[in-house]
């Protein structure tokens, strides 16, 4: 068989393995993706690729590979919705940045954010005054 056709088939084979795999990581949007998700998902990417292209030898090996590692992610997922403590070591806790209308300095170091920064993203989200917000909570990951 020649190598563009193995490649092909290779290719058919781990795209309908992996979207059901991928599937039950969860559904979410791409803009609220935090930066473990986006590592893990782009580790799958590099693994299918390898698997696609034949750079791989043992192909039984890297489907296995492949499964054990989504299969831990799910672990992680599934522990992280169980206990706070571990949903915090892996996603990064909520930081209060803003408290009745005040910046709270030591706490928007503490995420590495400016001041020009918080204000430019409270525009984006139609925020002109610091007095309108009561509480504003900063995931330390998300940004």
């Amino acid at each position: 068989m020649q190598d563009w056709m193995i490649m092909l088939v290779r290719a058919m084979v781990m795209f309908v393995l992996t979207v059901p795999l991928i599937r039950l990581l969860g559904r979410g949007s791409l803009s609220r993706i935090t930066p473990y998700k986006f590592v893990n998902y782009t580790i799958i990417a590099l693994m299918i690729t390898l698997i696609s292209l034949g750079l791989v030898t043992n192909i039984t090996h890297s489907i296995i590979s492949l499964g054990v590692w989504i299969s831990f992610l799910i672990a992680l997922d599934y522990l992280s919705l169980k206990s706070k403590a571990f949903h915090d070591a892996i996603n990064g806790r909520e930081t209060i940045v803003i408290k009745d209308g005040k910046v709270m300095e030591e706490n928007l170091k503490e995420v590495r954010f400016t001041g020009e920064e918080l204000l430019r993203e409270l525009r984006s989200k139609n925020v002109f005054s610091l007095a309108m917000l009561n509480l504003k909570l900063w995931n330390l990951l998300a940004k």
